[in-house]
């Protein structure tokens, strides 16, 4: 809030008959008076109002050092002292609707870095890990349809998955040197477990896996 400025008169004398005492029946003390009212009137203003301001609206020399400092006492800035236009709820609204949601970052499909251009990049792969919970044809959400995913068992290294040349399915190899197919299928979203009983979900088995977009 902007400060209230003087608009006191300043001409009380110039604005006077050249015969006050004749024209106005203008006293002598009220023409004394008359010199000293842009004094008198400016002290209340400066005094009543300007003062007063300054005070509500404005941080003291200590309060701007203890910012400084970095002790602010609670309470001792106010709203009018911070002197700045509070967003409205539509404002903050539109402001979040230009976020990238908080549940994308940092997921498969979030947006990690800035371009050349200054534009968010997509990534253009991800990895990531899960516990088997036997179930036949358990769905993976990578993010993104990918081109290639490599899954390895973790706990005790018996099968190792992985995309077939034609990027639509897959096969899974055993320590024993069988193999099965198709035991990875690619989804729009990631890819899907089994195919044949519970090929690279055993339960309580750790699988890490990585997927390319």
């Amino acid at each position: 809030m902007a400060l209230t400025p003087n608009t006191t008169a300043t001409n009380n004398i110039a604005v006077l008959d050249k015969l006050p005492n004749d024209v106005g029946g203008l006293s002598a003390a009220s023409f004394q008076l008359l010199f000293d009212k842009f004094g008198t009137d400016f002290k209340t203003y400066f005094n009543d109002v300007h003062l007063v301001e300054i005070a509500t609206q404005l941080a003291t020399k200590d309060e701007l050092i203890g910012i400084v400092l970095g002790d602010v006492a609670d309470g001792s800035i106010t709203i009018p002292k911070l002197s700045f236009d509070p967003a409205t709820q539509s404002e903050l609204d539109n402001a979040v609707a230009l976020l990238i949601p908080l549940a994308e970052k940092g997921a498969a499909n979030g947006i990690p870095t800035l371009g050349s251009d200054g534009l968010l990049v997509q990534k253009q792969s991800a990895i990531g890990t899960y516990t088997g919970n036997g179930v036949n044809g358990r769905a993976i959400a990578v993010g993104f349809r990918p081109s290639f995913v490599y899954i390895k068992d973790t706990t005790f290294s018996n099968i190792i998955c992985y995309t077939l040349h034609d990027g639509s399915s897959g096969l899974c190899h055993y320590q024993s040197g069988m193999q099965k197919s198709p035991s990875l299928i690619i989804n729009s979203n990631g890819f899907q477990l089994g195919g044949y009983s519970v090929d690279a979900n055993e339960s309580a088995y750790t699988y890490g896996w990585v997927a390319i977009r």
